[in-house]
């Protein structure tokens, strides 16, 4: 008996060596992006929280296009000249953000980030607001901030948004496409 207690508690000692030899501590996380309500042309209170909207715009999948992250959105009219706000969550979980990129051509849409103080201070060069392209320091794992956008022509308009993070590849970067219909 005491043989096979012996053999047994040398096998456990063996187990818990090998299974020790190669742990991991790092985590690679595919990002995430999520987006709040899409508001047509937004009313605020003397703060700046939103309390209204003319409307809200829905948000679905395109036929056939669920797996590219591609959504549309209700059609706008032109005539209207909406202003459309919405909010941006970029998310890299365990692992550090690198990079968010808010993709748009400026023949389509008029856009601004509503990037505040803090944001600014976790921001790094090659940093360019006007492009919406944001880089971060170290240590940083989300950000959020509104995006308004106004559609300067008709057509199907589309924007992108990307997140990177340090997971490296196949992990990073994660998109999402919108495409404002305009008439």
């Amino acid at each position: 008996m005491r043989h096979s207690i012996s053999v047994f508690c040398v096998l456990m000692l063996v187990v818990a060596l090998v299974s020790s030899c190669k742990l991991k501590d790092e985590v690679h996380e595919t990002p995430t992006i999520t987006t709040s309500y899409f508001y047509v042309n937004p009313l605020f209170d003397e703060k700046g929280k939103v309390i209204g909207a003319a409307d809200t715009l829905l948000v679905g999948h395109m036929i056939g296009d669920k797996e590219s992250g591609t959504y549309i959105l209700d059609t706008l009219n032109l005539v209207d000249s909406a202003q459309v706000l919405f909010a941006a969550s970029f998310l890299s979980h365990g692992n550090n953000l690198v990079s968010t990129h808010v993709n748009f051509d400026t023949a389509n849409f008029k856009l601004r980030l509503g990037l505040t103080s803090d944001i600014m201070a976790a921001t790094i060069e090659p940093t360019d607001t006007a492009k919406g392209q944001l880089y971060y320091r170290l240590g940083y794992n989300a950000v959020n901030f509104p995006i308004f956008y106004t559609p300067r022509k008709t057509g199907d308009l589309q924007l992108s948004l990307v997140v990177y993070s340090d997971a490296g590849e196949p992990y990073s970067p994660a998109a999402i496409r919108l495409v404002q219909p305009v008439k």
